[in-house]
Formats: C-alpha cells, sequence, structure tokens
C-alpha cells in the first residue's frame, strides 16, 4: 500500500472519529443544559417557598430532583472525558494538550474538540477560540504568580469566592499537611459487635512448679485474672460545603471527604496512644496501668541509644520480644546526632546499631524497626510488643452527607460528616515500656 494511500485512510478515520467524538460531546452538552434547567426550576421552587414549613413528603421529592440534576452533570462530565481520552488516543491531542500535524487542521475545522473546550462542556460560541499551552508554560506562569482565571464580570483575581469552582483555582491543589499515620499499623486490629469488648487480664502469675518428693504435696500456683471492659467510643466530625460545590467540583466533595476521614484517623490514633480514659475518651497506651518505664540516667551519662537497648531488656524480661521502637522526631534527630564525648573528631556513637539507611534516616536500631510519629510526646517513646494491644473496630469510617441539619436545606447547604467507632485495650501492659526523660529539660 503507498504512502499517499494510508494517508489518505489515515485522514479518513480521524475524520470519522472527529464526527464521532462531536457527536458525543454535543449529548453531553445537552445533558448539562437539562441539568442546569432542572436546578433553576428547583431553585426557584425553594425560594417561592421561603420559610414556609415544607412536608416531609416535599422535601423528598426537592432532593430527588436534585439528586437528578447532580445525575445529568455526572453523566455529561463522563461522557466528555470519555471523548477527550478518545481524542488523545488516536492523536488528536497530545498528552501536554497542544496539538500538531493532520490533528490540528481537523482540530481548526472543529470547535468542539479544542482540547480545553473539551474538557469544560462549553458549547459552541461560548468560548472564543482557546490557545493550548503546554505543561511546562502552565507550571512557569503559576510560579510566576500570574493569576490564570477570571470571575463572572471578567476581572481577573486570585479570590475564591469568584465564578471559579475551588478545585479548578489552584494547579494542582496544595492542601495543608498533617502527620501520617504510624501508630495504627503497629497495633493488633480486630472487630467487636457488641458496645463494650469485654475480656480477662491476667495480673498475677506465680509458678509452684518444683521437684517433689513421693507422699509430698506439691506447691499451689497463683493465677489471678481480672474483668477488664473497653467501651466502644465514637470519634468524628463533620464540615460545610454548599450543594453546588459537591455537586459541580467533585474534587472538592474528594478532599473534603478524604480529609474528614485523615483527621479523624488521625485523632483515633491520638487516643490509641494517649487517651486518658475519663468521659468518652480511650484508655490509650500511656494511660493503662501497669505499663513498664525506664528513664534516662544523666548522671551516669547514658545515651538515647543505650536508653532504648534499656527497654528491649525491660520487655525481653518481660519474656516477650520488642517489635518497633516508637520515637518523636526531634528525640530521633537527638539520638542520630549523639557524639563521642572523649573523640576529638566528634564521631558519631554505636553507628552499627543504625541499619538499613531508608533516605537519610535510619530504618531500625538495635535490630528493631524505629517508628518516627509526632503521636509521641516530645522527651518520650516507647519500646513494646505492639500486636498485644487491640484497637477493636465497632465500624469503620463512616461518611455522611445531609440537608437535615438546622436550615441547610433553604440554604442549599450540606453538612459531610466522618466518623468511626471502636474500642481500646492493651491485654499485657507489661511488654508495653515508655522511655522517659529522652533530652535534659532541666
Amino acid at each position: 500500500m503507498s504512502t499517499s494511500t494510508e494517508a489518505t485512510i489515515a485522514d479518513r478515520r480521524h475524520l470519522e472519529l472527529r464526527d464521532q467524538l462531536e457527536t458525543a460531546v454535543r449529548r453531553a452538552n445537552r445533558l448539562d443544559r437539562a441539568a442546569a434547567v432542572k436546578r433553576r426550576n428547583v431553585d426557584a421552587y425553594v425560594n417561592r417557598l421561603g420559610a414556609t414549613q415544607a412536608s416531609p413528603d416535599l422535601v423528598k421529592r426537592l432532593s430527588n430532583a436534585y439528586m437528578e440534576s447532580d445525575t445529568l452533570k455526572v453523566r455529561a462530565a463522563k461522557m466528555r472525558q470519555s471523548a477527550a481520552e478518545r481524542a488523545k488516543h488516536a492523536g488528536l491531542i497530545s498528552e501536554d494538550g497542544s496539538v500538531q500535524g493532520l490533528s490540528a487542521t481537523l482540530l481548526a475545522s472543529s470547535p468542539q474538540l479544542k482540547p480545553s473546550v473539551l474538557l469544560s462542556g462549553a458549547r459552541i460560541g461560548d468560548l472564543s477560540a482557546p490557545n493550548a499551552v503546554s505543561r511546562a508554560n502552565l507550571m512557569s506562569r503559576l510560579r510566576s504568580g500570574v493569576k490564570l482565571f477570571a470571575d463572572t464580570t471578567g476581572t481577573v483575581s486570585g479570590d475564591l469566592t469568584g465564578g471559579i469552582t475551588l478545585d479548578q483555582q489552584l494547579y494542582p491543589p496544595v492542601p495543608i499537611l498533617r502527620r501520617k499515620l504510624r501508630l495504627l499499623d503497629l497495633v493488633t486490629i480486630g472487630q467487636t459487635d457488641s458496645e463494650a469488648v469485654v475480656y480477662a487480664q491476667q495480673t498475677t502469675r506465680t509458678s509452684a512448679a518444683a521437684e517433689t518428693a513421693l507422699g509430698t504435696a506439691y506447691g499451689e500456683a497463683n493465677f489471678v485474672f481480672s474483668k477488664v471492659t473497653a467501651p466502644v467510643r465514637s470519634v468524628g466530625s463533620f464540615t460545610t460545603a454548599y450543594r453546588e460545590q459537591v455537586a459541580d467540583a467533585a474534587q472538592f466533595q474528594t478532599v473534603i471527604t478524604e480529609q474528614l476521614s485523615e483527621d479523624t484517623m488521625l485523632r483515633l490514633e491520638t487516643e490509641v496512644y494517649a487517651g486518658n480514659g475519663s468521659g468518652e475518651n480511650l484508655q490509650g497506651i500511656l494511660n493503662t496501668p501497669n505499663i513498664a518505664n525506664v528513664r534516662r540516667n544523666y548522671t551516669s551519662g547514658e545515651r538515647i541509644i543505650e536508653l532504648v537497648h534499656r527497654g528491649i531488656t525491660t520487655v525481653r524480661l518481660a519474656f516477650r520480644e520488642p517489635t518497633a521502637v516508637l520515637l518523636h522526631p526531634t528525640d530521633l534527630e537527638a539520638m542520630l546526632f549523639e557524639k563521642t564525648g572523649s573523640d576529638s573528631l566528634g564521631n558519631y556513637v554505636f553507628l552499627g546499631a543504625l541499619t538499613n539507611l531508608s533516605g537519610n534516616t535510619p530504618a531500625s536500631v538495635w535490630g528493631l524497626p524505629i517508628v518516627a510519629s509526632p503521636v509521641a510526646t516530645q522527651g518520650t517513646g516507647m519500646v513494646a510488643c505492639w500486636s498485644d494491644a487491640t484497637l477493636w473496630m465497632r465500624s469503620g469510617i463512616d461518611i455522611r452527607i445531609s440537608d437535615s441539619h438546622d436550615d441547610y436545606f433553604t440554604r442549599r447547604q450540606l453538612a459531610i460528616l466522618a466518623d468511626i467507632r471502636a474500642a481500646f485495650s492493651v491485654q499485657r501492659p507489661q511488654t508495653f515500656c515508655e522511655l522517659s526523660n529522652l533530652q535534659d529539660v532541666s
């Protein structure tokens, strides 16, 4: 087959694909228009209601109407995204959004399929022909502080209250960072279907086994168990958002629910480690009776890394093998920076104990994994057989969205709530050893 014939076939295929994509985009635009009409009608009806008390049946019908409008918008967005992916796959649009050669010629005759119009949902005539820019160009403009978006009046603005939805005002979105979950990866995770976990904890084990002469009674062993109850507690929070924000910007809803879930899990982790057990708080490891403790001895010149090994020995004397060492990042740094006092070169001490580098930070000390997390109070740490503690899950993270709060329905606001229900128990307190006074604060 000649080169010219192949080119003709390729041109025809591109033209057929362009027609198919234009049809898909037109269908998506019709869905958007139908969604907008339905939403305007429902909004107008709600505004006419004002402060009038609506019947439960009417509230349900209005809520269903809003959901139908949202569903139409989601269908349109998916249809438009599918068209964009097909265009990229066929070479009509490159990965960086630019167009070249035959594709550029085809797109020039097809305003619907210009890269930014294809994904924006605009109808022909809504937007002038856009200029496709590369990712590098876009990132350069963002770093220079150029404002790229305009509000509904056409005025360039960086104000989030303008006409641009929240998730489109900054690329990429930059969340406020929080600490990472670490401690919950160490403890045992169990399930419960009751409002409290009741278990027997052994408090005394006195052995009486001994060699005994014939006719002499064996000694009596002393095993004492106490009944312990770990109540299920609820941890959670909620935030508010406008219905339009959730419906028009799927990324916004994703960010909000993800951060609510993360905040809930971080609070649960804090409770697992340091909850005081009063009121609705869990009783965490630090406040569990009978856990062990070793304190750094500054008089003898004891170093942090030596204190860590004393904690390991303490757990081993409770007849368990420790599984990890928990340290605050500042205390970990202090341990890494310890130097030999008599060495004029200032060499770091006990480098042999710090092994398996992960980046620039050792992954283990004395053969145990290091868990660095601000959940530990600065100046303290923990060496433990972490599997001897259990987080009993009554229910996992539950995300709920509702407008049935105060006057949220008439204000078109939504309450987004995340919560989790769990109990926590330390079955063998003696296998948890707190490391205290890691840094001299006197």
